[in-house]
């Protein structure tokens, strides 16, 4: 099963990533796509890492709604 996880931050070589279950990990940059970047989501299938773009689409539209709510003109 895949696992998900999302780049907090980077590091040097690494991103420090949380992942669903297991808190923070460090995943050199060698094996992530080129255009990793803070606040990525990324899927590792197997031995294989892919950026989830449904997944930073997602968060946009959550922060988006959260933003709008808190703002909302009365």
């Amino acid at each position: 099963m895949p696992e998900k996880f999302i780049v907090d931050r980077i590091e040097g070589d690494f991103a420090v990533c949380e992942s669903e279950g297991s808190g923070m990990l460090n995943i050199p940059l060698s094996v992530l796509p080129a255009d990793i970047k803070e606040g990525s989501y990324i899927i590792k299938d197997g031995e294989n890492f892919f950026i989830d773009l449904c997944g930073e689409e997602t968060a946009r539209t959550r922060i988006r709604e959260k933003m709008d709510h808190i703002f909302k003109k009365r």
